[in-house]
């Protein structure tokens, strides 16, 4: 139980933060501005301040105790995802447009990942923070150093769009979720590709088990991908087909 509450209480605060969120949006509504949909939302690697994102193209670090705004970043474009590096205070951000970035939250700088032009949905830093992973709109996994140098374009057989990825919890291993699920090394090797319905059904959040064991992942459908930080049940079954 006391494991349990551990796992959610993340998903509780982060989950309270979004809706306060939304709620502040349609009060604004009603005065007549847009309303805003919050994409993404990370700790810190001290869990002292939580980072969230979305339409509304403002990146907000709020105090992960006091839920207090502390600072806001315009990013000119809308935000669908945010990575905050496991070891210090710079924050990957994936975006709709060009703007997707590395900011360091310290001297406010950010360095422009050159290259993705149409946007992407995923982005993370691997285990050891120096290496940084995007999977973009155009089937493209992208792969880049801490200071935004490219280091490794991994193409497949199509463009369709990416959703999410995740690295291995200990390895340079990287899962990556769209129409189907991959598993791909920083080599650009494809290790596994997995069928997991007949028909094409787009993943929108996949993880890795804490344990480095095989990744989870929620279909559009189903559950919403913020439930996934507590481990659901909706796995991939060993029935999956694998296509090495």
């Amino acid at each position: 139980m006391r494991l349990a509450a551990l796992i959610l209480s993340p998903i509780i605060l982060l989950t309270f933060i979004a809706c306060s969120q939304v709620m502040k949006s349609k009060r604004n509504t009603e005065l007549g501005k847009a309303q805003t949909l919050l994409w993404s939302a990370d700790w810190s690697a001290d869990d002292k301040l939580i980072a969230i994102g979305g339409d509304d193209s403002l990146l907000r670090i709020f105090d992960g105790k006091y839920l207090k705004q502390m600072k806001t970043y315009r990013i000119n474009s809308m935000i669908r995802q945010v990575s905050w590096h496991p070891k210090n205070n710079r924050i990957a951000i994936a975006t709709a447009g060009d703007q997707v970035s590395i900011l360091n939250t310290e001297s406010g700088k950010f360095i422009k990942l050159e290259g993705v032009t149409n946007g992407a949905r995923a982005i993370g830093w691997n285990f050891n923070g120096e290496l940084l992973a995007t999977a973009d709109n155009e089937g493209l996994i992208k792969i880049w150093d801490v200071k935004g140098n490219l280091l490794r374009v991994i193409k497949k057989e199509d463009t369709n769009s990416y959703f999410s990825l995740d690295w291995h919890p200990y390895k340079n291993i990287i899962a990556v979720s769209g129409d189907d699920i991959r598993i791909v090394d920083t080599s650009g090797t494809t290790l596994n590709v997995i069928k997991h319905r007949k028909e094409n059904t787009g993943i929108l959040a996949i993880r890795w088990h804490p344990e480095g064991e095989f990744g989870r992942f929620l279909q559009s459908h189903r559950i919403p991908s913020l439930l996934l930080r507590g481990r659901t049940e909706a796995c991939a079954g060993r029935g999956s087909e694998i296509a090495r």
